[in-house]
């Protein structure tokens, strides 16, 4: 049986341990040691995808050129525990919670993102 997209929109998901490839200034590695130490990781831009089946982010082509780390996740449905948001500047910000690991995304819509998971969350229990 083939997946059913339910949603997809640009994203931004924070990955922790994320790194930039390239050799930068001094001034700009510390700016995103700083940034990293922080934020516990670096917003890496991409793709969020929902199916009936997983939510999957993926960076974009630029966004795999300039950094490293586990960039891309996938997480099964069936194994979510919760789905949160929180406040973020100009965009919400959300938690996708599994025992394994966390996805947390920030997106214009966030509301409508999270609310769309818990809904595919709650189908795929059924």
């Amino acid at each position: 049986m083939s997946e059913t997209v339910l949603m997809t929109r640009a994203a931004n998901r924070l990955v922790p341990g994320a790194d930039l490839r390239t050799r930068a200034s001094l001034s700009a590695t510390l700016v995103v040691r700083l940034v990293r130490w922080r934020l516990g990781g670096l917003w890496v831009g991409g793709r969020l995808t929902l199916t009936d089946e997983v939510v999957r982010f993926a960076p974009n082509g630029l966004n795999r050129a300039f950094n490293t780390g586990a960039l891309d996740l996938c997480l099964a449905l069936a194994h979510v525990d919760e789905v949160t948001t929180r406040w973020g500047v100009l965009t919400g910000i959300v938690e996708v919670r599994s025992a394994e690991s966390t996805l947390t995304f920030r997106c214009f819509g966030a509301a409508r993102a999270a609310r769309a998971v818990r809904d595919a969350v709650a189908e795929q229990r059924r």
